[in-house]
């Protein structure tokens, strides 16, 4: 799918000046036409999301892999890197594929997850989910245990991300997770910041975090939980 040729390179030349979540996201919102083009050719046994935070990935290595004195356009440029996307389908077609019984059981332990955040305002401990669920120990650790392909399409069971600040920086070098900040709701925004830091924030606790948002602390644990089940898509 062609773009303005003109506008591109306006906001590449602006991007590689000034390297800012800001144009790089205005940057991406440009040649987003050319990523959903081919994210519909493969879109179907794999999520759309899975396959977008792919072909951004992509995109973003051919933004900076770009030289006009190159002869391509961008979009051809991005296109033609976007041809590696046809590797996650193929390699996701040839994975073992997880037994149906197993991917309900993943989506057991998602919800029971999300049951307990809400009840205690934090993450449940194993021993905890051990207890709601009625499963041993072992049960607990296989299903965790279960591949990132699969945990993305039959919904995200672990946590741990708002406990790694220094990985959300604002200057983070692949810049995933600055086009994933953008866009979020306000909300969400005020969220993400306070709970890793991005973009130099204070760390808030869950209580300060309601006061601020006027959620209360269930609704705070289910925002949290979204936020890092699809920032986790796109990683």
């Amino acid at each position: 799918m062609a773009t303005n040729k003109q506008r591109d390179i306006e906001l590449w030349q602006a991007y590689k000046s000034n390297p800012s979540p800001a144009n790089l996201q205005a940057l991406m919102r440009q040649v987003d036409p050319v990523i959903q083009a081919e994210v519909n050719k493969w879109v179907g046994p794999i999520a759309r999301p899975v396959l977008e935070a792919k072909a951004k990935a992509l995109a973003l290595e051919a933004i900076k892999s770009y030289s006009p004195t190159g002869g391509a356009a961008l979009a051809s440029h991005i296109t033609n890197r976007l041809l590696k996307l046809s590797r996650t389908v193929y390699s996701h077609q040839d994975a073992v594929r997880t037994p149906e019984h197993k991917k309900l059981k993943v989506m057991a332990l998602n919800r029971a997850e999300n049951d307990l955040m809400s009840i205690h305002g934090r993450e449940p401990t194993n021993e905890e989910l051990q207890q709601h669920l009625k499963w041993s120990p072992k049960m607990i650790s296989e299903i965790q245990s279960a591949t990132a392909p699969e945990l993305l399409e039959s919904g995200d069971v672990g946590g741990g991300l708002f406990e790694t600040q220094s990985a959300w920086a604002a200057d983070s070098p692949d810049g995933i997770v600055n086009m994933f900040y953008y866009d979020l709701n306000p909300t969400d925004k005020l969220i993400f910041e306070h709970s890793t830091g991005y973009s130099g924030k204070p760390i808030l606790s869950n209580t300060e975090l309601c006061k601020r948002t006027g959620l209360t602390v269930g609704q705070l644990s289910y925002r949290k939980t979204q936020i890092k089940n699809t920032l986790k898509q796109h990683l």
